[in-house]
């Protein structure tokens, strides 16, 4: 395990409280005979009424991430706190109250009855026509979609009901797991407006996984951008997306459209070669240096970068050459 070379200071506020988490790598024997890791020291705090976006490619490890912090049985190592206590230590009803995941559900039920068994499973008295009528206005459906079955819903009023299930327990953390994954752009942009507004009102804590990048900036208050298994950039989101330090980072940025055509025609697009390395085959030194541009092998390839601050404070890059990336 590579651990935090610089970890953020632990503080009071944060709500959500992360430390050196590691997680095994699951799914496929080589890995597993292997002793690799989907998460290799990864720490991060989510202060109350904060959204937390973490972005990266598939097999970062973001995914796992999600899993982890809702799941303790699937780590091996570190600490996951919830307002001091850790969650491990929380009963499963508890953790059920307390940590809710958003995503795209798929059984075929009544609403009523998805709602009820949520609150049941949490270890909560299951509402009455009133409560329920209560839980689908907060996410803008009308009262007759309680008696309607799944099914029968548009893609759209289902991601509503996903919402309506992640609220109705009264949830501290909301762990949202690409929460509009193949919707249209319209209904997306809907669900994550409706996302934003019920996270204000309820003073939600919020860790946001994806792999779009528009979605993260969308919501995020700040950002952690995870590659094989570790964060590589942490920033305040106006500040990432302003002038990113890391050559992963930018690379990611720069497959993001811009609505104006002649920016976009004009912009710089960084094009990786090659695939992400497996983990049962780490690159020496930086992970992400067999793919960089910016790599100069008499460094990059045999030590790694420590994550560290670079420029204001709250920046962090694990890059040897931040500084000179200009964003």
């Amino acid at each position: 395990m590579t651990p935090r070379s610089e970890p953020a200071p632990r503080s009071d506020a944060a709500l959500l409280d992360v430390r050196d988490l590691v997680v095994p790598a699951v799914g496929r024997r080589r890995l597993r005979r292997a002793r690799t890791v989907a998460l290799d020291g990864v720490s991060l705090q989510v202060h109350r009424g904060e959204t937390y976006g973490v972005v990266g490619e598939s097999g970062s490890g973001a995914v796992d991430l999600a899993r982890a912090i809702a799941t303790p049985a699937t780590r091996t190592a570190g600490e996951v706190r919830l307002d001091g206590v850790d969650v491990g230590d929380m009963d499963a009803p508890q953790r059920r109250r307390r940590i809710r995941t958003l995503r795209p559900g798929h059984e075929h039920a009544t609403v009523a009855g998805l709602l009820a068994e949520e609150m049941r499973s949490a270890g909560l008295p299951e509402p009455d026509d009133a409560g329920l009528r209560e839980l689908v206005a907060v996410v803008e459906l009308p009262d007759g979609v309680l008696r309607r079955g799944t099914q029968e819903l548009t893609d759209g009023e289902r991601r509503r009901v996903d919402v309506a299930r992640a609220l109705c327990t009264g949830p501290d953390l909301l762990v949202a797991d690409d929460p509009v994954a193949g919707l249209d752009v319209t209904v997306a942009a809907q669900l994550l407006d409706l996302l934003g507004r019920v996270k204000a009102e309820r003073g939600l804590a919020c860790l946001l996984v994806a792999r779009d990048l528009g979605v993260v900036r969308h919501l995020s208050d700040r950002v952690g951008v995870l590659y094989r298994g570790r964060i590589v950039e942490e920033s305040p989101a106006r500040a990432l997306y302003r002038g990113p330090r890391h050559p992963y980072t930018r690379a990611l940025l720069s497959a993001v459209p811009v609505p104006d055509p002649e920016v976009e025609d004009r912009r710089e697009r960084i094009l990786l070669t090659g695939d992400p390395p497996l983990p049962a085959d780490p690159a020496r030194g930086c992970a992400f240096q067999p793919r960089c541009p910016w790599r100069r092998p008499e460094r990059c390839a045999d030590e790694h970068p420590p994550l560290r601050t670079v420029g204001t404070a709250g920046h962090l890059a694990a890059c040897h050459y931040a500084e000179e990336i200009d964003g």
